[in-house]
């Protein structure tokens, strides 16, 4: 819908260029850059000098009207009041680049609360200290269960928690 020039620096070999980017999506009227988000191509660029990836971040806004949420993507700024007061009944989620934007989505998407999902993970991270991170990457409605990635120095592992573990938060 909206979009902005981004100035890139290859860090690789130094290569510079700008390029076009979206600044508003709204994955109704645009379900493939939904995927491009979810699938981390939106935010990535790679040098055609030397084929270097790189992520890049600039303030940015996903709006699910359908499920009534926003998320305001920013390296260094909080999302604006106007935000608050425009949307007053629509949840506000504030990240810093897209890795936690695709993981929000995928969160409200599953109808699970994005902050109960944060507190579960910081519990299991604190019960293993050679996770790096956790990161949510599916509901399964049928076995009632919860996957999360395990991301450690060297490799990573699927792990999953039981329903009834968020529900217990939510009642909280």
């Amino acid at each position: 819908m909206r979009h902005i020039l981004v100035e890139i620096y290859c860090r690789q070999c130094g290569y510079h260029t700008h390029i076009k980017s979206h600044t508003l999506v709204k994955p109704e009227l645009e379900p493939n850059l939904r995927k491009r988000i979810l699938h981390h191509t939106m935010f990535t660029f790679e040098c055609p000098h030397c084929h270097f990836k790189t992520t890049f971040v600039h303030n940015f806004l996903y709006h699910d009207t359908a499920r009534g949420f926003l998320i305001f993507m920013s390296k260094d700024s909080d999302a604006p009041e106007s935000l608050h007061k425009q949307f007053p009944d629509q949840a506000l989620i504030q990240v810093n680049d897209p890795v936690e934007l695709a993981e929000k989505i995928r969160i409200r998407e599953d109808g699970l609360d994005d902050r109960i999902m944060a507190q579960i993970k910081e519990i299991l991270r604190k019960q293993d200290p050679e996770v790096v991170a956790i990161r949510y990457h599916d509901r399964d409605e049928t076995s009632k269960t919860i996957w999360l990635e395990y991301i450690y120095a060297d490799n990573s592992a699927y792990k999953a928690i039981a329903d009834q573990v968020y529900e217990h938060y939510v009642k909280k």
